[in-house]
């Protein structure tokens, strides 16, 4: 998994992908994805079902898109070969080394309720740290925990990911 996330591409975008690039969080719900690409949430689950969508992050009954994948995606319907940073890089770039859950509330779209579910949890991947009378989380378990999730969707993907393991 680490190969596919970390492989280095072609980062030479236009304005107009900037633009886009710029309306995206580092995680996005399907909702957030489907406003600024402006498209149905529900094209997005179908896409999501064919595997021919933008990959994304699956925890639980929650889907979150990761910036990079969503840009890939969009790149790659527009016939560009324009390629997108390797995945989670805007969520690296965006995570300080411990986050309190409003933070990831923000950067990640994961509400409060779910956060308070998994901190119920010891045993749950992304438990956080008890600080003082507060809760953190570190980045690399955050980062951990998403690229754990992280699902294949679209064909080019999976045809690329096969061809490195090969």
């Amino acid at each position: 998994m680490t190969a596919v996330l970390d492989s280095p591409r072609i980062v030479h975008v236009g304005e107009e992908w900037d633009a886009l690039a710029d309306e995206l969080l580092p995680l996005m719900s399907p909702n957030a994805v489907a406003r600024v690409l402006g498209t149905k949430t529900g094209t997005l689950g179908c896409q999501r079902s064919l595997g021919t969508g933008p990959w994304f992050v699956k925890v639980g009954k929650s889907i979150f898109y990761p910036k990079e994948c969503v840009l890939e995606w969009h790149y790659r319907q527009s016939g560009s070969r324009q390629h997108a940073d390797p995945v989670f890089t805007a969520l690296k770039a965006a995570l300080k080394p411990r986050n309190r859950p409003r933070e990831l509330k923000v950067l990640c779209g994961i509400s409060a309720d779910v956060l308070a579910t998994w901190r119920k949890d010891p045993d749950h991947p992304l438990h956080p740290i008890k600080d003082a009378n507060h809760w953190e989380y570190s980045k690399e378990r955050v980062l951990e925990f998403f690229a754990a999730n992280l699902h294949r969707s679209t064909g080019e993907y999976a045809n690329a990911a096969q061809e490195g393991e090969g």
